[in-house]
């Protein structure tokens, strides 16, 4: 997959105020409207000479969504210079343009079109900030505009390769795009010294090439560690980069090691693809996209779950499954047992490994070795990571694996009654490399285990230190002990306190060195084989210190921000929260809370209202019933009700903080504002609109008096009773409350 970018010769310089970054733009979209129509009238195609209206209206959002003004107006400049590049590139060859640029032009400009819908929400929820919204679903939805913003750019960046080569005269007519979305996970390529497994591949190759009328299913399945993920890998490079043209349109790779991930995984192609934003949104689309698309279900290894459901609805379309569970092969058209590693391909991976050029002595030992390790393929590229690391001959090592071997089986003898040979082989491999490992790098690894073994990113670590020397527990009695974490975290800070991304990196290559952990180039997201990952707990001698440190670094790493990539950030916890909580479902009342913030977000809202349950009871055993965290955590969870549509449960708890409030506070106070504005939203939500009304009135009055007309918090209560007078018929007073504050400058 290639792409040429076009450079940036755009005349626009950025703007140091908001005033003249909205007048740069605007000026911008004024050339894009030019540029564009010349396009449209030049290919015939419509789309292309309405992008700039669509464009001009994104700009003019700038003035209501402030924290996407820089991604807007880099928008803008992109897409000028696509336009202005593709002008230049296609001048005088337009009537031979390929079909897939004028479909491209067309795709182009629904990516934008979903970005100024999205836009356009934002403008309103900014016009009406808590109109029946909280603060953090505003949030959700710029981030999920920010995804679909920065997809806009990298397409309007970007040209296909095989489309502009042709424009040059370098192509003929008849060769395919190779243009593709960026934003979903990618399929990582197999590791450079994959070996064997040619059979199947073939088998492979011969029912995704063949002629079918119906969805086409082969799974990989096999004890873990045999190598079912790479050759899924293999087959793809085979597929999509080896062969020309590609075979597939696309392939989607999607983490199945549980339902939360696998709906994580679609979710995120619906946002990419700018088709929604959710797993069926991702399947549907899939199911009426009439073409040769492959979806990678990788690691399905949970006997409960139902992937079934995740399969895109339709008699076409392509679908890999690698698993541990033997029973995915009732869904195969096809499946293979992946089990041991042949003599010979077991033999020349341990040579490749470890760099040895072949004589019949080392050959000699190294089919000894393989054969200890029962052609395991894991096995046998941890023992080469070892080898090679540590300049072991293969003698040498022989004689150290068949000792460790012994000393395990010695140590579990009371655990284990039927030694399984799979088990220990790995084990001992695994063994001897974690030993060789620094205590810093051992000490990551195992906090790693308590995080989900995919998406491991730097971000954690890094957010989490920046934010644990800034903690003030809000109930210190008790909150645990930070000190073990914050050792931890110090490991990776330079003398003057600051993140050392060098020596993160360095940790993680010694870990990486041993083929303990695997890093993506592209996402720069580290992971652990499955087996590696549940191995480490077992090297752990404090599992609840270590526990905890994990879960501090998860609940640390959460900003408690609400810009896009704040949202962004902790929808990523999600798997490592969930994965983390295993072992101890009940953190501490801070953890908890910030926890619960990125279930909610996320909606997961049932795991979300479990932990603001607990955070809340706590607070109010200890700190008392009035107190302002106690009410927080009272709204939090009344919130979470709201998303649930219990409303007559977050009803009576927006009662008691009204009332609270109103109390403590005073009737004028913002907060008891804020409260009575989402118990009308509650009203509202349950058509009691007389009772919506009576609060929405007060609340206006107020910030009229208190604020001024003009306050923007002032003009989203003028718009809430809007819409309560329009849902009770009383459409002449809402026209009048809309016409007033669309007359009212608003203040910044």
């Amino acid at each position: 997959m290639s792409f040429t970018t076009f450079s940036n010769n755009t005349p626009v310089a950025p703007a140091a105020s908001s005033t003249r970054l909205v007048d740069a733009a605007i000026d911008v979209s004024s050339l894009i409207a030019n540029v564009a129509k010349d396009v449209g009238d030049a290919v015939g195609c419509a789309p292309a000479s309405v992008a700039a209206s669509i464009i001009i209206k994104i700009l003019t959002s700038l003035k209501e969504v402030k924290s996407n003004k820089e991604a807007c107006r880099q928008l803008a400049l992109r897409a000028a210079s696509f336009w202005i590049g593709l002008r230049d590139h296609m001048e005088g060859k337009w009537q031979d343009a390929p079909p897939t640029l004028v479909a491209d032009i067309e795709e182009f400009n629904r990516v934008l079109e979903s970005t100024r819908m999205v836009m356009e929400r934002a403008t309103q929820l900014s016009w009406a900030q808590r109109a029946f919204r909280k603060k953090s679903q505003i949030a959700g939805d710029l981030a999920d505009h920010s995804i679909k913003l920065e997809h806009a750019i990298q397409l309007f960046g970007s040209i296909s390769l095989t489309e502009i080569r042709y424009a040059m005269g370098k192509l003929s007519l008849n060769q395919p795009s190779t243009a593709r979305k960026p934003g979903h996970k990618r399929c990582p390529p197999p590791s450079d010294i994959f070996t064997g497994r040619a059979d199947i591949l073939s088998r492979m190759h011969n029912l995704f090439a063949a002629e079918s009328n119906r969805q086409r299913v082969y799974v990989l399945y096999g004890l873990g560690g045999a190598g079912k993920s790479q050759l899924a890998y293999k087959f793809v490079q085979e597929c999509q980069i080896d062969a020309q043209p590609s075979r597939f349109s696309d392939v989607f790779f999607v983490d199945a090691s549980t339902a939360d991930t696998i709906e994580a995984d679609l979710k995120n192609i619906a946002l990419a693809e700018g088709v929604g934003d959710s797993a069926l949104d991702a399947t549907s689309w899939l199911a009426g996209r009439r073409e040769n698309w492959l979806l990678l279900f990788n690691n399905a290894d949970d006997p409960s779950l139902n992937l079934r459901s995740h399969f895109p609805p339709c008699s076409h379309g392509n679908i890999i499954i690698t698993s541990r569970n033997r029973n995915m092969r009732n869904h195969a058209t096809q499946s293979s047992p992946i089990s041991e590693m042949a003599e010979e391909d077991a033999t020349d991976l341990l040579l490749k490994m470890t760099e040895t050029d072949r004589n019949n002595e080392i050959e000699a030992v190294a089919r000894e070795i393989v054969k200890e390790f029962g052609y395991l393929a894991l096995a046998v590229v941890q023992a080469g990571a070892y080898m090679k690391r540590t300049d072991c001959t293969f003698t040498v090592y022989l004689e150290l694996y068949r000792q460790r071997r012994a000393e395990l089986l010695e140590e579990y003898r009371d655990e284990v009654q039927k030694p399984d040979d799979y088990k220990w082989t790995v084990y001992t491999t695994w063994a001897m490399s974690f030993q060789q490992l620094g205590p810093l790098a051992q000490e990551f690894l195992q906090i790693c285990s308590f995080l989900h073994h995919e998406g491991i990113s730097e971000a954690i670590f890094e957010n989490a230190t920046d934010n644990i020397d800034l903690y003030e527990p809000v109930i210190p009695d008790i909150e645990p002990d930070l000190s073990v974490c914050k050792a931890f975290l110090g490991n990776f800070q330079d003398s003057e306190g600051v993140w050392d991304t060098v020596q993160f990196k360095r940790v993680i290559a010694e870990i990486r060195s041993y083929s303990l952990m695997d890093l993506a180039p592209e996402s720069q997201m580290l992971s652990i084989h499955p087996l590696v990952h549940s191995w480490s707990r077992t090297t752990i001698t404090n599992v609840a210190s270590t526990v905890w440190c994990a879960q501090c670094i998860l609940g640390m790493s959460v900003h408690w921000e609400f810009a896009s990539e704040d949202y962004l950030f902790r929808r990523t916890l999600i798997p490592h929260i969930t994965e983390a909580l295993k072992e101890n479902p009940n953190p501490r009342s801070d953890i908890a809370s910030r926890f619960g913030l990125a279930y909610d977000e996320g909606g997961r809202w049932e795991a979300a209202r479990a932990l603001e349950l607990v955070v809340m009871e706590t607070r109010r055993r200890v700190l008392g019933e009035e107190h302002p965290d106690t009410l927080t955590a009272m709204g939090n969870l009344a919130s979470t009700f709201s998303d649930q549509g219990r409303w007559k449960e977050a009803e009576s708890l927006e009662v008691v903080v009204m009332e609270t409030r109103q109390r403590v506070l005073g009737e004028e106070h913002p907060d008891t504002l804020s409260t009575m504005a989402n118990l009308a939203s509650t009203f509202s939500n349950q058509g009691r609109w007389k009772e919506a009304e009576s609060l929405e009135v007060a609340v206006m009055e107020t910030r009229q008096r208190v604020l001024g007309e003009e306050h923007p918090d002032t003009l989203t209560a003028m718009n809430n009773l809007a819409m309560t007078y329009r849902a009770l018929g009383r459409l002449q007073e809402a026209e009048h409350l809309d016409e007033e504050a669309r007359n009212h400058p608003r203040q910044a």
